[in-house]
């Protein structure tokens, strides 16, 4: 007589092999993410280095005081190199805005990978308990059953 069901037994082994599958994979996506994360962070913090710079550049080549910008009394090569220069300021905040976007678009699906491995670790837990009601079920009933067979052969 078998003393546990190994149809059902299986199949809890099999959803708990399934669960430790994909709390697996989900490990391997938030691990990618936070790649990401750092290389996003990366990029938003040397734009605003590069930013920081072209700035700088911008102050030391503008003179408001003598030739203010926008007057008629400026170079106009100036002018173009500031404008030039402003522009690519622009540009770069644009940037960091993309990559802001970016960044918290993989922070949610780190968060919702965080979740998914919590509900996979519940339904572990779970199983676990499954599994060991059918053994103490089991061996209850083993039990009785040896106490008939002791009956029986007395």
């Amino acid at each position: 007589m078998e003393i546990i069901d190994n149809h059902i037994y299986r199949s809890y082994i099999s959803r708990e092999h399934q669960c430790r599958k994909n709390i697996d994979s989900y490990k391997k996506i938030q691990s990618d993410n936070l790649t990401k994360i750092a290389e996003f962070e990366g990029k938003i913090d040397s734009y605003h280095l590069q930013i920081k710079e072209i700035n700088f550049d911008i102050e030391v080549i503008e003179d408001p005081i003598s030739r203010p910008l926008g007057t008629g009394h400026e170079n106009k090569r100036i002018e173009i190199l500031i404008r030039q220069l402003e522009s690519d300021v622009k540009k770069l905040e644009s940037k960091i805005h993309l990559y802001q976007s970016k960044l918290i678009s993989v922070k949610m699906h780190f968060e919702e990978y965080e979740r998914k491995i919590q509900q996979e670790k519940n339904h572990l837990v779970t199983l676990a308990d499954s599994i060991n009601k059918l053994i103490r079920n089991a061996i209850s009933h083993n039990g009785k059953y040896d106490k008939l067979q002791n009956i029986k052969s007395n």
